[in-house]
């Protein structure tokens, strides 16, 4: 069991999102991650089901955050999202995500940016470090 300090409960499938790992899907619905991180990933997955008619695939979550070096999600904000049609959808879905979840933390770091790092061009969403946890209850489910 991984320790989180939000620990939001149980996390309902989506269905506007694939996992790339079985791993993946599992630590998604753990509810280990910011809370704020699940409202910003499902709308997104949302919006680019309302465009394509397909969900978006979830690539990486949780990385141990060093700080430095090539590993950017801070521990329990990250994610990484792919979609065939990334190049086509991202100014607009980036746009769409920042517009309506501004960043949190360090100045000119946004929640969305499309970049090609790693395995290749995909949606970088992060929740800043600044972000306020909400009190949740042990029984709250999303």
């Amino acid at each position: 069991m991984i320790e989180s300090p939000y620990m939001c409960g149980r996390i309902q499938p989506s269905l506007y999102l694939r996992f790339l790992e079985k791993d993946l899907e599992e630590q998604w619905r753990s509810g280990i991650f910011h809370p704020k991180l699940y409202v910003v990933v499902d709308t997104a997955a949302l919006w680019h089901f309302q465009q394509f008619k397909i969900p978006a695939l979830v690539t990486s979550l949780w990385r141990e955050w060093t700080g430095t070096g090539t590993k950017i999600h801070r521990a329990f904000r990250g994610c990484d999202l792919r979609s065939k049609h990334i190049e086509t959808l991202a100014p607009a879905w980036e746009e769409y995500l920042n517009k309506t979840f501004p960043y949190l933390g360090k100045e000119g770091c946004t929640t969305a940016w499309l970049h090609d790092v790693g395995q290749g061009v995909h949606l970088h969403l992060q929740i800043g470090p600044l972000e306020p946890v909400p009190e949740i209850p042990a029984s709250y489910s999303l």
